[in-house]
């Protein structure tokens, strides 16, 4: 004989409607932090990208550099994008959609320290290894929404 609670509910029908809106919540849970992850990740490759324009004549000027040689420095993290954005797909299927996404960021860390490092090499080499994570991070982040937020992929990536 079943006991029928005061809702016309079952005990067992009670479990697992308590079950199914867990499940609801942890859902709800985890759709907000990778959307607080995928826009961390994304404002963090905006401002990598554009924080030496204003200050490139400051830049140029203490290393005594020609408008050509500022203008490279720019130019840089594109011609990474054209090298190292084919190279991301092959790094993701080789070890994972999230380390290569972790992989990514860790290369921006280490790029964003190394440019600026003193040393005249360390402008040139963390400009590269931002342009490499910049590349890697474009291609792999689409991948991110569409696994995370499969129903609203065109309103995540537009933001």
């Amino acid at each position: 004989m079943d006991f029928e609670w005061g809702d016309g509910l079952r005990g067992e029908e009670k479990d697992v409607m308590t079950i199914v809106e867990g499940a609801k919540t942890a859902r709800k849970v985890r759709l907000g932090l990778a959307f607080m992850g995928i826009m961390v990740i994304a404002v963090n490759l905006r401002v990598a990208f554009v924080s030496v324009g204003p200050l490139l004549t400051e830049i140029s000027s203490d290393q005594g550099w020609s408008n050509s040689t500022a203008g490279l420095l720019t130019g840089l993290p594109i011609i990474a994008f054209a090298v190292f954005s084919p190279v991301a797909p092959g790094l993701a299927f080789r070890v994972g959609l999230d380390r290569a996404l972790w992989i990514s960021l860790l290369l921006l860390m280490i790029g964003i320290l190394a440019r600026s490092a003193p040393g005249d090499g360390a402008i040139w080499a963390g400009t590269a290894l931002l342009g490499m994570a910049i590349a890697f991070l474009n291609v792999l982040l689409p991948s991110l929404v569409k696994r995370e937020v499969p129903t609203r992929v065109s309103q995540v990536t537009g933001l």
